[in-house]
Formats: C-alpha cells, structure tokens, sequence
C-alpha cells in the first residue's frame, strides 16, 4: 500500500500527484507501507527495482516505534537500514527503514531486478503506520 507519494508542489502546500494530501511538504520519494506489524515481524523482502550498483548500504540500526525518546539516536540517519542503488544514467533507488540485519548486499555488488535487497523493517524515521 501506499503511504506517501512525492510532493509535486512548487510551493510551501504539499500536494500528491493526484493534488491529494498523501505526501509531506519536499518529501521526495514513494513510501509503502505494510498492512499489519504482524506481517512485517514475520518478513518481507524488499526487492531492487532495476539492474545497478549498490553505492551504499547500512546496517545494524535497532527497528523500533519512534518516539521522542528515541528520536536523537537517528539524527542524521533518518533513513535508517538503507541500500542506495545506480542504475545508471543519472538514475538511483534508494531503500530506507529496512529490518535491522537483513540487509544482503553491500558496496560494489551488482544487483538485478527483482533480486532480494533486505526486508521491510522499523528503522531509522518511520512513520509506522498500520491499519
């Protein structure tokens, strides 16, 4: 499911592709999001989108609920478990908030469509939310 879009506003309103209210003012990405907590405990791949290079991944970040408690251990890694991958062209995909020790690639690995990265996870600024 869907739980964000890009912002294709030119200005300070946030505004979605279809000039709905699914986005956040500069969000520049498409967030997805799980139905339950209990299918994402129980594993979900996250799959690259195309051929390219892994460029960067990180690891080991905690999944957990945010909270101002726990907001200043994510300062600056926002995106928590994530995988950044080129494909080429200019053209990358960049994975966020992935399960704490699932990532399966790492820098300078040639990836191809469809092949499993990491699975859903909790890290990094997640907005958990579930319906």
């Amino acid at each position: 499911m869907i739980q964000q879009y890009v912002d294709h506003s030119r200005s300070s309103n946030a505004s979605d592709y279809q000039c709905g209210g699914l986005t956040n003012s500069g969000h520049n990405g498409t967030d997805f999001r799980l139905p339950t907590l209990a299918a994402q405990r129980a594993g979900v791949n996250v799959l690259a989108a195309a051929r390219g290079q892994v460029l960067r991944a990180r690891d080991g970040m905690p999944d957990q609920m945010m909270s101002a408690a726990n907001a200043p251990s994510i300062a600056d890694r926002e995106c928590g478990n994530g995988v950044i991958i080129s494909h080429g062209n200019g053209w990358e995909t960049q994975y966020c908030h992935l399960m704490q020790d699932s990532v399966g690639v790492k820098r300078g690995d040639w990836v191809s469509a469809g092949q499993p990265l990491a699975r859903v996870g909790l890290s990094g600024l997640n907005s958990h939310t579930f319906i």
